[in-house]
């Protein structure tokens, strides 16, 4: 399996091209792997961060489901836990 790359030019503030040029240095590789693997993560962590979004609106979909069945449940415990009228006047 071949990897297609692509030349392109992306214009970096001074700033964070010393950063780049750093982290290269520290690292003993290039710029450009820096800024691939820069990129990558941060695609990586925006998919992660998207799929763990949509468990917890799932999770919160079920709890929310739950709670409200439960709710439920213990009005209609508490409506037979009441006494009747007859009850309380012979007491």
């Amino acid at each position: 399996m071949s990897i297609k790359t692509i030349a392109k030019t992306y214009r970096f503030s001074a700033g964070l091209h010393a950063l780049i040029v750093s982290e290269a240095e520290r690292l003993k590789t290039s710029e450009a792997d820096i800024v691939r693997l820069a990129l990558r993560n941060y695609f990586d962590d925006r998919n992660k961060r998207d799929h763990l979004a949509g468990v917890e609106e799932r999770v919160t979909a079920r709890l929310d489901a739950q709670s409200q069945r439960i709710a439920k449940m213990l009005q209609q415990v508490m409506a037979m836990a009441q006494p009747t009228g007859e009850q309380n006047h012979g007491r």
